[in-house]
C-alpha cells in the first residue's frame, strides 16, 4: 500500500520590499501553488501577498545597492503584472540562495 502524505509548505522568517518601497517582516511561505508573505510594515501595519507560481517569469539573486534590503543579498521575484518584489532572509545569505533556488524550481 502506497501512503500519500499532505503537502507540507516551508516557511522562512524574511523582510521584503515592496513597489512602493515599504520594508515589511514577516514569513514567506512556499505553498502549493503560490508564495505567500505575511507580516507587519515598519508602522505595524499587517500585510499579507500571494503570488501564483505561474504569474512568476523570473527569480534571481538580487546584489546591487538598489536591490538590497539594510545592505543585504535579496531574491527578485518578477511577477508578468507589476514591478518586481524583493525578500531577504532574516538568517542570512544561504538562506536568501535557497529560496531563490527553490522558487526557480517551483515556477520554472
Amino acid at each position: 500500500m502506497v501512503r500519500h502524505r499532505a503537502y507540507a509548505p516551508l516557511s522562512y522568517a524574511v523582510s521584503w520590499r515592496d513597489a512602493e518601497g515599504r520594508v515589511t517582516g514577516g514569513e514567506l511561505e512556499l505553498g502549493a501553488d503560490r508564495l505567500r508573505l505575511e507580516g507587519a510594515d515598519r508602522d505595524g501595519t499587517p500585510v499579507a501577498r500571494e503570488i501564483p507560481y505561474g504569474e512568476i517569469t523570473s527569480v534571481r539573486i538580487g546584489r546591487s545597492g538598489t536591490e538590497r534590503i539594510d545592505g543585504r543579498s535579496t531574491v527578485v521575484i518578477e511577477p508578468r503584472r507589476g514591478l518586481a518584489l524583493v525578500v531577504t532572509s532574516a538568517v542570512g545569505f544561504g538562506t536568501v540562495q535557497e529560496i531563490a533556488e527553490r522558487l526557480a524550481s517551483i515556477a520554472g
